[in-house]
């Protein structure tokens, strides 16, 4: 399911922006929005769209900035840009960890969408407090982000979505990696470790 969405933003210039929803070659549906700038004064040898009575070529990639500026409708959207539709960004648990041990609580917080009490709770919490936090945050405040993404998403496309997974993927996938070591016996230990949690989560 996917939209595009064209405006002129000056006398030379028009943003074309592509938003979707997505089976990607992880194997599920995630949410996209991209942005490109075309000029009519750009490199003839790119890409080309038509716009009203001219031509413009391709000249270069947009921000998130540009994007809403232009597009404010499509904020529902823009923030969850590269999550799946449980609201997960890439990597929920193991990328988060990584970040917390390196001591940066920024990134964590705007990949996750925290406010900064939760972020400085989360920083704190062993891995499984931390994933069941996280599978809270997915049927509650993500839930309510998703639904409104999807309903401008269906809105701009006149396509209606239709749900598949039941649980987020990543979230899912990310529980095995965020256990396992290099070490065999420490591979085993995780296994039995990520059924326990999985039962625990009811998934």
């Amino acid at each position: 399911m996917f939209a595009t969405l064209e405006k002129q933003i000056n006398d030379n210039e028009v943003l074309r922006v592509r938003v979707s929803l997505d089976n990607t070659m992880n194997g599920y549906d995630e949410f996209c929005v991209t942005g490109d700038i075309y000029s009519r004064k750009g490199n003839r040898s790119e890409s080309k769209i038509v716009h009203g009575k001219f031509t413009y070529w391709y000249y270069t990639n947009s921000g998130t900035e540009d994007i809403l500026k232009h597009f404010p409708k499509l904020a529902p959207l823009v923030k969850l840009h590269d999550c799946d539709v449980f609201g997960m960004p890439s990597y929920p648990i193991v990328n988060q960890m990584h970040y917390f041990k390196e001591n940066d609580l920024e990134t964590p917080q705007r990949l996750l969408r925290l406010t900064d009490d939760e972020v400085k709770k989360m920083s704190k919490m062993k891995i499984l407090p931390f994933i069941v936090k996280l599978k809270e945050l997915s049927e509650t405040r993500y839930k309510d982000e998703v639904k409104e993404a999807i309903e401008t998403l269906e809105t701009l496309s006149g396509q209606k979505y239709i749900q598949k997974d039941f649980i987020s993927p990543r979230l899912y996938n990310d529980i095995s990696y965020s256990l396992v070591d290099d070490s065999q016996w420490n591979i085993y230990k995780a296994q039995r470790k990520e059924k326990k949690i999985t039962e625990y989560l009811h998934i």
